[in-house]
């Protein structure tokens, strides 16, 4: 075996570790107080100075609170605290996205087959309805292309089916509906979202939903370079209105609520710290390629996890994390000069 240099470490750094040790195993709970800096000093054999420096790390890294005249104090742990630190790091790193994605990739889909053995019909009443607001921003953008399609000109059904031909048959017979509306209005003038019959508004949802079928059951077979084309052209047409930021933040809540239903406090909290990377990876993504793919799979894995079927939920979470991953990265690759 080579002989290694001896690493010099820092008395300061040894007292830290320890004292974070000490937390680990047990010995100060939430709530107790520490013993006093002389005490600690006489302890470990060191300075005051060198003891307070310590504890002042930890201050920083949330392990602990100073209370004036009072001493100091161990806080209730959570690893969001901790992980606070790697937060600046990861946001503002050039590669936030691609690293979003690869952590996904790692960790999800095992994540989802523990949340459904861990289910309880509660938790899975709660995802549908996460699911259920999906569907419901999605009906939004559906009926929102139905008036830009009545407002445009030869009747607004271009736009329309522009973007059907490039992301599918859904939104042209939205905008087909659009089209009805605008007829119906007076003056031939269309009328606002808010202005429509409660019948054409309906109408408009349950066309999509029915397109959205024939969508959905073969997109698994479409290439990715087709579905970031038909997000785009949709992208295009209807910019990114409130219904698509509530769309990825219902997106980022269902994938959550699968950390959630595991019960493992590691993973939600580390959910949690990463909450804003995911948003902005999540608005990214909904961003390039669209609604379609999120609803498909989500849908898939929602009965899956109905059908208690934590094998499945696991394989469908690894496909919709991967083919996620190749769409984004095909689109990167087109954005290079």
């Amino acid at each position: 075996m080579a002989i290694q240099a001896i690493k010099k470490i820092r008395v300061g750094d040894q007292v830290h570790a320890q004292l974070v040790e000490q937390l680990l195993r047990g010995a100060w709970k939430p709530g107790d107080r520490l013993p006093s800096e002389n005490g600690l000093a006489l302890m470990f054999g060191v300075s005051r100075v060198t003891v307070r420096q310590a504890l002042q790390k930890m201050v920083a890294q949330g392990l602990v609170e100073t209370r004036q005249g009072d001493g100091t104090f161990v806080r209730s742990y959570a690893p969001a605290l901790s992980m606070n630190n790697v937060m600046p790091a990861a946001v503002l790193s050039d590669n936030s996205l691609a690293d979003a994605l690869e952590f996904r990739r790692i960790i999800e889909a095992p994540t989802a087959a523990l949340a459904v053995k861990k289910a309880t019909d509660e938790d899975i009443r709660r995802l549908g309805d996460i699911y259920d607001r999906m569907l419901a921003c999605d009906r939004t953008a559906a009926a929102e292309a139905g008036v830009m399609g009545a407002r445009a000109e030869a009747g607004g059904a271009a736009g329309g089916r522009e973007r059907a031909g490039a992301g599918g048959a859904a939104t042209a017979e939205a905008g087909a509906t659009g089209e009805r509306a605008g007829a119906s209005a007076a003056g031939g003038a269309a009328p606002a979202l808010g202005e429509w019959p409660a019948a054409l508004v309906a109408e408009a949802g349950a066309t999509y939903i029915s397109a959205a079928g024939a969508t959905s059951a073969t997109i698994a077979e479409t290439d990715s370079e087709a579905r970031l084309a038909g997000a785009a052209a949709e992208a295009g047409a209807t910019g990114a209105p409130e219904y698509d930021q509530s769309f990825y933040v219902a997106d980022f809540e269902f994938h959550m609520y699968f950390a959630q239903m595991t019960r493992n406090m590691l993973l939600v909290e580390t959910y949690r710290a990463l909450r804003d990377v995911f948003l902005s990876a999540m608005k990214e993504i909904v961003g390039a390629r669209g609604r379609s793919h999120g609803i498909y799979y989500h849908g898939l894995l929602l009965d899956a996890t109905r059908a208690r079927d934590a094998a499945l939920c696991e394989k469908l979470m690894a496909e919709h994390i991967d083919n996620t991953c190749e769409d984004m990265l095909a689109c990167a690759k087109r954005r290079q000069p």
